[in-house]
């Protein structure tokens, strides 16, 4: 049956013995791990470092979802509304937040990083029969990391509204500065808007998560 090799290179054995492919050069014959180089094409490599990526960071996000929930369930019985009581919330001069964040321009790169520092002008904001403030905000953030070739600054006016003892909430419209070698076309102007949630671990250290263009993020919330 198997009395010559074949045109695929199969070694030529007796009949009932088992049938290997030939070595495909440096590699052995009996073994069947390739490089992933070899299996991968370039949008597949790309793939494959985002997934890693994503893996990481959903389970850093899982943790601290995880720790906020325990947190929250302890103080449930102090949780209170303060949303009617104007001035009732953290007073500080600057807000200060690390964060991850995923950009929308090229989603399968893989998370940035980045950073803001939003100072609080308004103590009591421009609605004064709730609870709400103001300040103004820069960053600067790398979208995405692993390039490290594509750069934002941020800009926006934040309006805060205090909820309650644990959330509150904020928009934030506003322009963000994009430039670096991964924008292709120059450095740009363009409109930003954001929404963002926050959980009061204490007082002052929140957990953050904003969603809005040209990106997302979530991170933690020092206020100072």
């Amino acid at each position: 049956m198997f009395g010559k090799a074949d045109r695929r290179g199969l070694a030529a054995l007796p009949a009932g013995d088992v049938v290997a492919p030939a070595s495909p050069g440096p590699y052995p014959a009996d073994s069947l791990q390739l490089p992933i180089e070899m299996l991968l094409p370039q949008t597949g490599r790309a793939l494959l470092v985002y997934r890693l990526w994503m893996r990481k960071v959903i389970l850093a996000v899982a943790i601290s979802l995880s720790l906020a929930l325990v947190l929250s369930t302890r103080s449930a019985r102090a949780e209170h509304s303060i949303i009617k009581h104007p001035g009732q919330h953290p007073h500080y001069f600057l807000e200060l937040e690390p964060h991850v964040l995923f950009g929308w321009h090229k989603f399968g790169d893989g998370p940035g990083v980045g950073g803001r520092a939003t100072i609080s002008i308004i103590h009591n904001g421009f609605v004064s029969s709730i609870n709400n403030s103001i300040g103004i905000g820069f960053g600067f953030d790398v979208d995405p990391i692993r390039t490290a070739d594509r750069f934002l600054v941020p800009i926006v006016m934040q309006w805060n509204f205090w909820l309650s003892t644990h959330f509150s909430v904020c928009g934030e419209p506003g322009a963000v500065i994009i430039f670096g070698e991964g924008r292709g076309d120059g450095t740009k102007v363009q409109p930003a808007i954001f929404a963002c949630g926050r959980f009061h671990i204490v007082e002052a250290i929140a957990l953050t998560l904003r969603v809005g263009w040209p990106y997302a993020s979530f991170g933690v919330s020092f206020l100072l």
